[in-house]
C-alpha cells in the first residue's frame, strides 16, 4: 500500500479574505491532505485581523478591528500574533487515515502538542467543558473546550481550533497563541508539525505552493464570498 502524501504549504502575509478562501479552495480542489501555515496582512491601521466563526454574530467584533468570517465554527480569534494553520483532509482519505468525527479534534491537538514540546512549549489537553452560560459568544481563547491545549500550570489556553466536514472532506482551522511568532519560527515549526502528522499516519510530505486551479478558485471564493458584506455580516 502506498504511503499517503501530505502537502505542506507555507505562505507569508495574505489578506484576510484570501486566507479563508484559500482554505476552502484547498478543501474543494486538493487531491491530497494539506497542512497550510499562513500569516495575515495588517490593515490600514497596522493591525492584523480577527476571524469569527460561521455562526457568530458579527457585532461581537470590536468596532475598530477588521475581521473575516470563517467556514468553520468556534469563536472570535485575534490573529495579531499567532501561528495560524489549517489541515485539509479530502473525503477519500478520511477512512484510510482512520480519522473519526469524534476523535479528529483530539487527535490533531495531540499531534500539535507533541510538536510544540519539541520547541519547549509544554501543553496538556483540556478535559473540562465550558462553564459560561452567557448568550454572547466568548472569544475563543477565553473559553476552552475539550481537547484544546492548555498551559500545564496556569491552565491558560494556548491552542484552539474549529472544524468543518462536508462532502469534500475535513477542514481544521487552528491557532496557537502566546509566543513571539516570527516568520522564521513559523517556518521552522511548520516543518516540525508536518513531521509529526506524517509520523502519526505513516505518510510523507512535499513542500509546494497552491496550484493554478486552486489559485483561480481562491480568487473566485474571495471575490464572491469572503470579501463580501453579505458573507461577513450574514448573521
Amino acid at each position: 500500500m502506498n504511503r499517503p502524501l501530505f502537502r505542506l504549504i507555507i505562505e507569508e502575509e495574505r489578506p484576510k479574505g484570501w486566507n479563508m478562501a484559500a482554505d476552502q479552495a484547498l478543501l474543494e480542489c486538493s487531491p491530497h491532505p494539506v497542512l497550510r501555515v499562513y500569516s495575515w496582512s495588517p490593515d490600514s491601521q497596522g493591525r492584523r485581523p480577527i476571524s469569527i466563526g460561521y455562526q457568530d454574530p458579527w457585532q461581537i467584533v470590536p468596532h475598530h478591528r477588521s475581521y473575516v468570517r470563517r467556514l468553520t465554527g468556534g469563536g472570535l480569534v485575534d490573529h495579531e500574533n499567532d501561528f495560524t494553520y489549517s489541515v485539509i483532509i479530502p473525503q477519500r482519505h478520511l477512512e484510510s487515515l482512520q480519522i473519526s468525527v469524534a476523535e479528529s479534534y483530539r487527535s490533531f491537538h495531540q499531534i500539535l502538542s507533541d510538536a510544540l514540546a519539541e520547541i519547549k512549549i509544554h501543553t496538556i489537553l483540556n478535559t473540562s467543558h465550558p462553564t459560561s452560560t452567557s448568550a454572547i459568544p466568548l472569544p475563543c481563547f477565553i473559553s476552552p473546550v475539550p481537547h484544546d491545549l492548555l498551559h500545564p500550570s496556569t491552565r491558560q489556553k494556548i491552542a484552539g481550533a474549529a472544524q468543518r466536514r462536508n462532502r469534500f472532506g475535513l477542514l481544521h482551522q487552528g491557532s496557537v497563541q502566546g509566543l513571539n511568532w516570527s516568520l522564521d519560527l513559523k517556518k521552522t515549526f511548520a516543518l516540525t508539525l508536518i513531521h509529526h502528522f506524517c509520523k502519526k499516519w505513516d505518510a510523507h510530505f512535499i513542500q509546494e505552493t497552491i496550484t493554478s486551479e486552486e489559485l483561480s478558485h481562491t480568487e473566485k471564493l474571495c471575490r464572491e464570498r469572503y470579501d463580501t458584506v453579505a458573507w461577513n455580516q450574514r448573521i
